[in-house]
């Protein structure tokens, strides 16, 4: 389970990846609010990895601006004997969710009609291809959020964030 993998003890890990990410993108229009949120994220103190994604959510939300409420799925269902789609399925239940949107990677794990039979409509959302200036660079999709963060003010990130489709 996520919520069991723990990140590597050695403490340079976190100053190795900041100065990449500081090399990558000194010059990137949002380098001097981004950065220091990224500093916030990847200095976070824990060795878990679900908390430390858990954390830089919360971190992402609050500086877009978003209100998504955020929940530790790993650790609050008491469900860990349950697997891939058993699993969500009865998160969906507990939640009485009429409607489970997945990442479009998980079309091939998940069945729309054993949804369908509890009650749930399935979707999954694929993003669509969006272009920013990167630089003078020729554009390259699909590299992070940390990207699209770097060449785009908040309003703009939340415009691309609109940009997907249920399938």
């Amino acid at each position: 389970l996520i919520n069991e993998v723990h990140l590597a003890d050695d403490p340079k890990w976190r100053s190795k990846l900041l100065k990449t990410i500081d090399q990558g993108y000194r010059k990137a229009p949002y380098y001097g609010t981004v950065m220091p949120l990224t500093e916030k994220i990847i200095n976070f103190t824990t060795d878990s990895i679900a908390e430390l994604i858990h954390a830089s959510l919360v971190e992402l939300n609050q500086y877009l601006g978003l209100t998504t409420q955020l929940i530790a799925s790993s650790s609050i269902y008491n469900n860990t004997h349950l697997k891939a789609q058993e699993r969500i399925l009865a998160i969906c239940q507990q939640e009485k969710a009429s409607h489970y949107i997945n990442p479009i990677g998980g079309i091939e794990l998940y069945n729309k009609s054993t949804f369908v039979e509890a009650g749930i409509n399935l979707s999954f959302i694929q993003s669509k291809r969006v272009t920013y200036p990167q630089f003078k660079n020729e554009f390259i999709p699909w590299l992070s959020i940390l990207d699209v963060l770097m060449f785009n003010d908040v309003p703009d990130v939340r415009k691309l964030l609109e940009e997907y489709e249920l399938v």
